[in-house]
């Protein structure tokens, strides 16, 4: 088990991070997630020992850790940019944690095998990183953090420079991997819809602090603060009668005027559309004032809508999220 106990960061009069604490299961995909500047790497710098805390406790399996340098945690690193040696090759890449660490070369073969069929780089040993694309080395940066068989693996946003399509692959591939390996993964991004499908739970960061933790559905269904509800996913914030709540796109009805009103029903008109190919998005602007409403429709419910049509709109109370903060 790895545990953070008010972990906290400040340079100079900047306070980075602030008492951050997180139990973290073995074996469990962790995602830390929050736009940038918002600590959520200085967490996980922490966590390698590349940066010391102000205070606050990390402890590794019953053993404190906070003090440790990067070489005495049982931790690896995959950076953002990979950090390959591009002088050598994928397969001396992978195995120079081991080489560093004097392990029997009988045993680096092993373990250099295993790990090129498990991250799929096989026939590409003798390549240089810059003969690879940008997917194999990914590739070549988790299978070198691998074969060291750490407790934990540290994921600095390591998919944020390839394109969209191979992206999705990737994520699917980590999250495999993960699963076959048994090794926790505390993986820190940006982007929202990659955390809901990597990650058993997610930390949610904002300034420095944990605006929320937990499973995936619950952070995107149950937002616990006004900014977690506009960070993930595509939510309607409203205030009404002093307080303030959270609506789903999806949860929103929408009709023609000339149709039956719905539940709770108001009126607006639409001022604009966009058309993703898997669904239809509505902005209505309320007659009453305020910000656009967003609406989504679906499949043939996406269908005979236009710019400039007056609508009616509603929701179940029950689909309202009070923010409390």
């Amino acid at each position: 088990m790895l545990e953070l106990t008010k972990l906290s960061k400040t340079y100079d009069d900047h306070r980075a991070v602030t008492d951050v604490s997180l139990r973290i299961d073995p074996g469990e995909f962790v995602t830390i997630l929050g736009p940038s500047g918002c600590g959520k790497t200085t967490v996980l710098r922490m966590l390698a020992g590349l940066v010391q805390p102000s205070s606050g406790r990390i402890v590794l399996d019953g053993r404190d850790i906070t003090m440790l340098p990067p070489y005495k945690r049982d931790l690896n690193m995959v950076f953002q940019q990979y950090a390959l040696f591009p002088h050598m090759t994928v397969e001396d890449n992978i195995l120079f944690g081991l080489r560093m660490k004097k392990v029997a070369a009988e045993e680096q073969r092993k373990r250099l095998a295993q790990v090129v069929e498990l991250t799929r780089l096989t026939g590409l040993e003798r390549r240089k990183p810059q003969q690879l694309s940008g997917g194999q080395q990914q590739r070549v940066a988790v299978a070198r953090a691998i074969v060291n068989r750490p407790k934990v693996l540290l994921l600095d946003e390591p998919l944020a420079a390839l394109d969209l399509q191979l992206r999705k692959s990737l994520q699917h591939e980590l999250k495999q991997l993960q699963k076959r390996l048994g090794i926790t993964f505390i993986y820190v991004t940006h982007d929202q819809e990659e955390a809901m499908t990597l990650s058993d739970r997610i930390v949610v960061m904002n300034g420095g602090v944990c605006e929320q933790i937990g499973v995936p559905r619950e952070v995107y269904a149950s937002p616990a603060s006004v900014f977690v509800a506009s960070f993930i996913g595509e939510n309607n914030t409203l205030q009404e009668q002093g307080r303030t709540y959270a609506i789903r796109p999806d949860k929103v009805k929408l009709v023609a005027l000339r149709d039956k009103l719905p539940e709770g029903n108001r009126t607006g008109m639409i001022e604009d559309m966009a058309d993703t190919g898997s669904l239809l998005k509505l902005y209505v602007r309320p007659d009453g004032g305020g910000p656009s409403l967003l609406v989504y429709k679906y499949g043939d419910e996406a269908q005979g809508w236009r710019t400039g049509q007056k609508v009616a709109y509603g929701w179940a109370s029950r689909d309202e999220v009070v923010l409390v903060r």
